[in-house]
């Protein structure tokens, strides 16, 4: 597993293990996660990166082989996650209390449907890095 895909796991679902349930109807999109988990309507939100911490790391990046290639979104690289929190700030992934998590069943979004949904959106993750710009709102990536 990534870099990426395990930060997420850790700020979502901690030491938890994979719950078995199904997920349906993944949707990664800027700014929110969200799936319907055995019945419920589950979401994780964060908010977005700002355009112009990642402009500048987008130039930083330039020519720079796998640092180039992880902010175009075809590798995970914890380089990339090292620069913007160091350089800028910003997480790549959100501290856990900076993700809002929502879920249909538990007003506290404390339920093991919310720990699902962050299994699936790392093995997204896993399969296109590009997902993971994607949630935190990097213009330019769909």
């Amino acid at each position: 597993m990534g870099p990426w895909s395990r930060s997420l796991l850790a700020a979502v679902a901690g030491n938890a293990e994979r719950p078995d349930l199904v997920v349906e109807d993944l949707r990664i999109e800027p700014g929110v996660i969200s799936a319907r988990v055995d019945g419920c309507e589950v979401t994780m939100t964060a908010a977005p990166i700002p355009q112009r911490i990642w402009t500048a790391m987008t130039r930083y990046a330039k020519g720079m082989g796998q640092l180039e290639d992880a902010v175009e979104g075809r590798v995970q690289s914890v380089h990339l996650e090292h620069l913007l929190d160091e350089d800028w700030g910003e997480q790549l992934v959100p501290r856990p209390r900076a993700i809002a998590r929502a879920c249909a069943c538990d007003a506290d979004a404390a339920c093991e449907h919310v720990v699902a949904l962050a299994f699936a959106a790392a093995d997204e993750v896993e399969r296109s890095a590009r997902v993971l710009l994607r949630w935190r709102g990097v213009a330019g990536l769909d």
